[in-house]
Formats: C-alpha cells, structure tokens, sequence
C-alpha cells in the first residue's frame, strides 16, 4: 500500500504512491481478481519489494528467466527472499484513487479463500473512491460475497471482519488498516484513507495485491 501527494500534477503523486509501496521501479501489469494462493504476500521493507523463493516446479519451467533477471537473496525473518529488482515486470490487483485539495480519497483490497479440490483458491477485490475507510470495507466485502455466489464457490470462513489493526505509517492524515476474520485468517481487507488532501496539493491511494515474477511469467 502506498499514497502520494505532489502541487504539480496527480501522475507525479501516483509515482510517489508507487514508491511507497515498494514498487516504483518495476513495470507493472494490472490484472483481473484470480490471484495463486501461495503467491499474495510478498514483504515491503525500505521501499523494497521481497518475493518468496521460486517454488521447484517454477524453478523447472522458467530456468532462464530466473537466472537472467534474479540476482539478489534476502533473508527476512529467516526466510530467503528474492529481491525484486528494477524493471522486471510484475502483476498487480490495483485499487487506486486519486484526487485534488481537500477531497478524501480511499483504497481498498480484500481477499477471500474458498475451498477447492486441489488446493484452497482465493479471489481478490478492489474498492477505490471518495467513501470512508468502513465504507470501503463493506464494499469489498459485498464484492466478495457476490463473486463468490457468482461461482458457486464455498467461502472459508467468511464472516464479517472481528479484527481492525492497525499497520503501516499511520499519521493524522493517513490511516491504514487491515481487518481480517476467520480462524486461521481467511478474509482479509487492506484499507487506506486520506480524509483530506491538504491545500494545494492532488493525492492518490493505491493498493495492491502483488504476484511474484514467476506467477504469470508470458505476461
């Protein structure tokens, strides 16, 4: 998740947007609900986007590609990431909202797992405008509801969020947070909101869902 302020021009506040969110450097190629499970949680630190390890049937498929674009390992919380280095391309679920002085402008992702014969699946939905931070919750959790009623899909317990944390660089005009329920978690909703964009200035919300390189590698 990032936002973005700037006097001049909201593409430039988007680009700040993107930079927050660990992202700037990449290319990015928006893409519909239907993310891989195992594929949602990379980890941004400093601005730098971490992609898990390329799992042993990825690494078969795609050696070249790997070889050529991946250089650098990382290790977070023991773990070895991969970092995502400039211009690789990635995919992205994107909700983004823009806007000029004084607007609120939020944005919103959720996740919802359902049961599926192989493996549990997962959807993705983006809420993005002027409504507040609840609001946008409620959106996105009516969006899971119906896609998954659309699909005839069994939801993992999808109940109405019982837990808001707060994450990320909350500040008096910022404020993030994430809700989830189910035990363990299986719906999650990422929302952030600027209740005003200050004098002057255009703001953009984004946030993001984002697979790593090998998720979708012919795109």
């Amino acid at each position: 998740m990032g936002y973005g302020l700037h006097p001049e021009h909201s593409i430039n506040a988007y680009d700040e947007a993107l930079r927050r969110a660990g992202i700037c450097d990449q290319n990015i190629i928006q893409v519909s609900s239907v993310p891989p499970p195992e594929q949602i949680s990379p980890v941004v630190r400093h601005n730098i986007t971490y992609v898990p390890m390329p799992t042993e049937e990825q690494l078969k498929l795609f050696p070249n590609i790997t070889r050529k674009k991946i250089h650098r390992v990382a290790i977070i919380d023991k773990k070895q990431y991969l970092v995502l280095d400039e211009s690789m391309c990635i995919n992205v679920v994107m909700a983004r909202s823009e806007g000029a002085q004084f607007q609120r402008i939020t944005s919103s992702i959720g996740l919802v797992w359902y049961a599926s014969y192989k493996a549990p699946g997962v959807f993705a939905v983006e809420d993005h405008g002027n409504n507040t931070i609840e609001g946008s919750r409620d959106n996105c959790c009516e969006m899971m509801r119906r896609m998954l009623k659309a699909r005839g899909k069994t939801p993992i317990k999808i109940d109405e969020p019982k837990r808001e944390i707060p994450f990320g660089k909350n500040t008096e005009l910022v404020k993030m947070r994430l809700w989830e329920c189910g035990k363990p978690m299986k719906m999650k909703i990422y929302t952030m909101s600027i209740d005003g964009i200050p004098e002057g200035l255009n703001g953009c919300a984004i946030s993001t869902v984002v697979f790593d390189p090998f998720t979708e590698i012919h795109s």
